[in-house]
C-alpha cells in the first residue's frame, strides 16, 4: 500500500512539474497603397455611319488616334471619331482592366452590339498610365436611322 501511494505522490508531483507555459511571436505586416482612380478623359465616338442592306462592322482602334475603318458595304461621311481614353492613377501594384459594354440603343430600333477592346493587357503594373478603348460596332442590315447611344465601363482593381 505504501508502494501505491508513494507512486501516487510521485505521479502527482511529476504532473506539477510538467505544467507549464510556453509561447511564440508572430510578427504582423502592413501596407498601406495609394487608391486606384480612373478617369474618363474622351468618348468613344463611332462618328457618322451610312448604313447598308448588308450592315457590316465599324471599328475604332484602341489608340490615341482612334482610326476608323469600316466595311465596304457601308460608308462614312467626314466625321470625328475618337477612342474613349481613361487616366488611371495609383500605386506601382499590379491591377486588372476590365472591360463591360452595353449595346447602342435608340427608341423603335434594333439595337448595334459594342465589342470593346482596350491598348492594355488584362492586368498591368504601372501606377500612372493612359487607356484607350476602342472597339467593334456591328451595325445591322438595313438598321434605322436614328442616334444611337450606350457606355463602356472600364473597371480597374489591384490584383
Amino acid at each position: 500500500m505504501k508502494k501505491i501511494a508513494l507512486l501516487a505522490m510521485l505521479f502527482v508531483c511529476a504532473l506539477g512539474f510538467s505544467q507549464g507555459s510556453s509561447n511564440a511571436t508572430a510578427t504582423t505586416n502592413a501596407v498601406i497603397v495609394s487608391p486606384l482612380k480612373i478617369v474618363k478623359t474622351n468618348d468613344l465616338n463611332f462618328g457618322k455611319i451610312i448604313g447598308s442592306a448588308a450592315g457590316g462592322n465599324v471599328i475604332i482602334a484602341a489608340d490615341a488616334a482612334g482610326t476608323r475603318t469600316i466595311d465596304a458595304d457601308m460608308d462614312a461621311p467626314t466625321t470625328t471619331n475618337q477612342a474613349a481614353s481613361f487616366d488611371i492613377t495609383g500605386g506601382d501594384e499590379t491591377y486588372t482592366i476590365t472591360l463591360e459594354a452595353s449595346d447602342l440603343t435608340a427608341t423603335g430600333h434594333s439595337n448595334m452590339v459594342l465589342t470593346p477592346v482596350t491598348n492594355l493587357p488584362e492586368s498591368t503594373s504601372s501606377g500612372t498610365q493612359t487607356i484607350y478603348v476602342g472597339g467593334t460596332l456591328a451595325v445591322n442590315p438595313n438598321q434605322g436611322v436614328a442616334e444611337y447611344a450606350g457606355d463602356v465601363k472600364v473597371t480597374v482593381s489591384y490584383e
